[in-house]
């Protein structure tokens, strides 16, 4: 949000993207989890306490509304204090602060029903994902939401690292960026 115009259009389009998710997940039947995969927030180094407070204030708000919904979300590169992963604090774990339902899901396994998946957060490093794709028992009954990008598909600005021969061994794989 670096780039705020004077009226403030840009962070005020991002919160009602916030609440056009939540209006669409209450409008499936049984649907009670919003998953995010990274990216929250949209700039590199720190970020403005007033987009931290204003995207907080609209998570709170749509959490209470909509008390049957969770949400999980993983840390994009964008989330971090710094360009990379490099043991800067993300803004994810901030947010779960506001409610018991907002999770920050970095290298979480959570099993909905009968389906098992696995959060793996922006790494940049195809080795540290391997390893947390290994370690974490990835197979062919799981379901990925990671933040790196696959490659072949991405757009040329985003370094692409994932490959498709690894991600093949997953049952699903949902990958923000």
């Amino acid at each position: 949000y670096r780039q705020f115009d004077k009226a403030g259009s840009r962070l005020q389009y991002a919160i009602d993207q916030i609440e056009w998710l939540f209006e669409t997940a209450a409008s499936i039947p049984d649907c009670a989890h919003i998953i995010i995969a990274g990216d929250l927030f949209h700039q590199f180094d720190t970020i403005s306490n007033t987009v931290v407070n204003r995207v907080a204030l609209a998570f709170s708000k749509y959490l209470k509304t909509y008390f049957e919904m969770s949400v999980w979300c993983i840390s994009g590169n964008h989330d971090y204090g710094s360009r990379v992963n490099d043991g800067y604090e993300t803004s994810i774990q901030f947010l779960t602060n506001i409610s018991r339902q907002f999770h920050n899901a970095d290298y979480c396994n959570l099993w909905c029903g009968n389906q098992r998946f696995v959060f793996i957060p922006y790494t940049g490093d195809l080795n540290l994902f391997r390893d947390f794709w290994h370690k974490m028992g990835v197979n062919k009954d799981t379901v990925v939401i990671c933040h790196d990008t696959i490659a072949g598909i991405s757009d040329s600005n985003i370094p692409a690292i994932l490959p498709l021969d690894l991600l093949s061994g997953a049952k699903r794989v949902f990958a923000g960026h």
